[in-house]
């Protein structure tokens, strides 16, 4: 009787949230969550199902982004080391890949012609999300000195059981003004990171 009781409130549960929200991209991590539920009755805040939503890791990608741009023009070395991951920070000499980077980015920016922000891709299982990655890309990043640069930023907004990798992984400025090289495809001198190893 129990096992009836519990698949007809399962048919009640799914039967509400599909009219409540029809036939969103929601509608699969809603039905996760509630066989995950289902399967445990113990069930706790450290095994509950996990779903970043795009809204979320858009709204910290766009932070990210203010972050960057802002630490650029005022040349902040620790604003910027500041968003890194600790597994990074353990890793990288940031503060020298953060000045070489400052000094080759040539003048202030004065303009961002196009910026991407988002992208969850990651990994996921049984409870939900278990990493999921952003990136933000700055195009055509213009400078008071007639420069033109690419800003590609790669980072970990969550990671289950993995804090110290959380925060930017890497930063990739590329010197649009370098021509490549029609061989090999790579920019000689035209590219910098700062970070790695996450």
């Amino acid at each position: 009787m129990e096992l009836k009781c519990k698949i007809i409130f399962i048919v009640m549960l799914l039967g509400i949230s599909m009219s409540l929200i029809g036939c969103s991209s929601e509608w699969d991590n809603i039905a996760n969550y509630i066989l995950v539920k289902t399967k445990d009755d113990n069930d706790t805040s450290s095994n509950a199902y996990v779903s970043i939503s795009s809204n979320e890791l858009n709204a910290e990608a766009n932070r990210i982004y203010e972050v960057v741009v802002s630490a650029f023009d005022n040349e902040d070395v620790e604003l910027l080391k500041s968003e890194f991951s600790d597994y990074v920070k353990d890793r990288a000499d940031l503060d020298s890949q953060i000045e070489s980077a400052y000094k080759f980015v040539d003048g202030k920016v004065i303009e961002i012609e196009n910026v991407y922000a988002g992208d969850g891709y990651g990994e996921r299982d049984e409870q939900g999300d278990v990493k999921v990655n952003y990136n933000v890309s700055l195009f055509n990043v213009k400078t008071d000195k007639g420069r033109d640069y690419t800003f590609r930023v790669y980072g970990v907004y969550y990671y289950r059981d993995h804090d110290d990798k959380k925060g930017i992984s890497y930063i990739y400025i590329d010197d649009n003004d370098i021509e490549e090289d029609e061989n090999t495809g790579e920019q000689p001198d035209g590219r910098i990171k700062i970070g790695g190893g996450s």
